[in-house]
């Protein structure tokens, strides 16, 4: 339980009059007997408070003198208190040593009659601290894991802590440290090609075409595995062949391929993996037999205006030639030739390059030529020559000459300390940029080879950017700088926080930080104090400000800039606190012996709300009065108790005032000190 300002401040003022009483006198009064109490607190508390509202003291004017010295902590610490008296309704604060732990400890205080000082009993007090509760949250995540922070981990940990506060069963804090383990998820990719059709183990399930599929596993850690399959599924190639023969290779045994036939017929023959796809190749061959044997078609290619000689003839026109023969066993065969006249041979080569570049070397009829222009264009490079068959060969190099890419780029300026630029490039040919810093910014990681790019240097610094025609190597470079300006720090010193009407001059003093020009400017809640400012780029580091006295709070801020730089701006702002209130006057001496000043009262007209005690030496309320409104036949202390009783005697006593104004009722206000009674 804490305790009021009001009932501190009491305390204060009944330690403060017991001092300076120089007389106690004695009664035997005794209070009834007291007994243990026990409480609890969390460890790294630097102060317990308790209350004692509700404990049998005995009559009101019993209170608790002191604090034993035998409350003992961990390691040999003790404490004395220090505090004075203390009514038997209130609170206790005492300091707890920063190195007391976990444990029980014990203290007691002594209780006494405030007024003869009579001692009674003791009260014995039982005080348990509880540390800090501590756990650890053992995690398995895949890939991430957001905890109770808010904070979403990536990686295996054991450094997170988080604070429940109150959180443990003794009341106090819990602290849990995570120990995070994160498994990853991973994904792996197959190629496979099969004909016709494949069966996958991973699902089970039969493919008949090209297909992209996936499954997904759980691996030994819990976390999800994705395989991909890309399969490819070539075909099996299906031919129809007929093939004829002398009836005599069927009788000794025809081979076609890896099989032996002996009778006319059809036949299926499996060429294994003899397609392009490295597939089955199925023929379904016609096997005919005839006493007639036709030879295959010998194609034959000579060049135009030459001939070929078949069989004693010469031919120079294309067309199919047949030649008639008379085989060994008396069977006709006939010879085939199909003649193929060329006309002249023709190739095209293409290169394109940049201005001033060669292209790699070419070989053309044994010769090796290399090409470079310095004007962009379209080239062509013509060559004529007989080739090995000795048929005409014309050769045509298509050249294209590409010029360097035209390229903008954002020119060179100025940037605050710790902002972003924004730095474009652009060329109406270029399809590659790469970018570079001198120094390095590091900023450019992941988009060193965009055109346009967001940096943020922290210092001046040189930005290089490179335009490409990919892939023929045809660049152009363009720099920019960009000025950065040193950081501002906006500082302000100003002496004292809070004025009165009796001083008002508030001394101000920039410390501001790598500042170049600064201005000055007052501002009020007072519309006839409202943007009084200096003039900028003002050279004076130090001002003199007088305060209002007609209002409650005044602000002075201070605006700095760079000076080629005036967008890098700082601020500082201080407020001042403003009383000029002196809305009661209290007296310090009063004499109620029948003249002029017979009672102790305040003297004001602005006063909403008002609250008076007063209390002798010994810390007894001799007067009290809770709203002047109320009391308007009750001016004020007549030097009795409670107005009614006995004449208090000559002495010093304590007053405490609580009061609003009639222009700010909702805040209470006080004032204490002291008032001397003259007899």
């Amino acid at each position: 339980m804490k305790m009021k300002l009001f009932d501190i401040l009491r305390l204060y003022i009944f330690a403060i009059m017991l001092i300076a009483t120089s007389s106690v006198m004695s009664l035997n009064v005794a209070p009834p007997p007291l007994t243990t109490y026990n409480d609890t607190v969390c460890y790294g508390m630097q102060v317990y408070q308790f209350g004692y509202d509700g404990l049998n003291l005995g009559a009101e004017r019993f209170v608790i003198t002191s604090l034993s010295n035998d409350w003992t902590f961990e390691g040999g610490k003790s404490y004395v208190n220090t505090q004075g008296f203390a009514k038997s309704s209130g609170t206790i604060t005492m300091p707890i040593p920063s190195d007391v732990r976990e444990g029980v400890y014990n203290f007691s205080f002594l209780v006494v009659d405030s007024l003869y000082y009579c001692q009674s009993d003791t009260l014995y007090f039982s005080l348990i601290v509880f540390d800090t509760a501590r756990g650890i949250d053992e995690l398995v995540a895949c890939d991430s894991l957001t905890w109770v922070d808010g904070i979403t981990y990536k990686e295996s940990t054991n450094l997170p802590r988080y604070t429940y506060y109150g959180g443990a069963a003794s009341g106090c804090d819990s602290i849990v440290t995570l120990n995070l383990t994160i498994n990853r998820s991973y994904r792996y990719e197959r190629d496979i090609v099969s004909c016709d059709s494949y069966l996958w183990s991973e699902n089970n399930q039969l493919y008949t075409q090209s297909t992209v599929d996936s499954v997904i596993l759980t691996s030994s850690k819990g976390c999800d595995s994705t395989i991909v399959m890309n399969l490819t599924i070539n075909p099996t190639t299906y031919g129809f062949d007929t093939v004829i023969v002398v009836r005599r290779q069927l009788n000794e045994g025809y081979q076609y391929h890896h099989e032996t036939f002996y009778n006319e017929g059809d036949y299926t023959v499996t060429l294994s993996a003899a397609n392009m796809y490295n597939c089955d190749s199925v023929i379904s061959l016609s096997l005919l037999a005839t006493d007639t044997l036709y030879s295959p078609i010998d194609t034959v290619y000579i060049c135009a205006g030459t001939t070929y000689t078949f069989n004693g003839q010469e031919y120079s026109t294309t067309g199919l030639y047949r030649h008639y023969l008379l085989s060994a066993d008396g069977s006709d065969s006939v010879a085939r030739m199909y003649l193929h006249v060329n006309d002249t041979l023709r190739g095209d080569l293409y290169a394109t390059i940049c201005v001033g570049a060669t292209t790699e070397p070419i070989e053309i009829n044994g010769k090796t030529y290399t090409y470079t222009e310095t004007i962009a264009g379209e080239y062509t490079h013509r060559y004529q020559f007989k080739n090995p068959d000795g048929c005409d060969t014309i050769v045509t190099m298509n050249l294209t000459v590409l010029d360097h890419p035209t390229l903008s780029l954002t020119p060179d300026t100025s940037l605050c300390y710790g902002n972003n630029i924004l730095l474009r490039a652009s060329s109406p040919t270029a399809n590659s940029y790469l970018w570079e810093a001198e120094p390095v910014d590091t900023t450019l990681i992941g988009q060193n080879t965009d055109s346009n790019v967001v940096v943020r240097p922290l210092i001046s610094t040189t930005y290089t950017v490179t335009a490409d025609i990919a892939p023929y190597n045809c660049k152009t470079t363009a720099t920019t700088f960009v000025y950065v300006t040193q950081p501002l720090v906006a500082k302000l010193y100003s002496n004292p926080r809070e004025v009165d009407a009796d001083n008002l001059e508030v001394f101000f003093r920039d410390m501001s930080v790598g500042n170049i020009g600064r201005a000055w400017e007052f501002l009020s809640n007072n519309p006839t104090h409202r943007y009084h400012r200096v003039i900028e780029d003002d050279a004076a580091t130090e001002r003199y400000f007088i305060m209002p006295c007609d209002m409650d709070t005044g602000e002075v801020t201070l605006r700095v800039w760079n000076e080629l730089y005036e967008q890098c701006v700082d601020t500082a702002r201080v407020k001042i606190a403003i009383n000029c209130n002196n809305d009661v006057w209290i007296p310090n001496t009063f004499t109620p012996d029948g003249d002029q000043n017979n009672n102790f009262e305040i003297f004001s007209d602005k006063v909403a709300h008002f609250e008076m005690y007063i209390y002798s030496r010994a810390g007894l309320l001799v007067y009290e009065v809770s709203d002047l409104q109320t009391h308007n036949n009750d001016r004020g202390w007549n030097g009795r108790i409670r107005n009614v009783g006995e004449k208090c005697p000559q002495a010093n006593y304590v007053y405490l005032i609580r009061f609003s104004t009639k222009k700010d009722p909702n805040t209470i206000r006080e004032k204490a000190g002291s008032i001397l009674l003259l007899r």
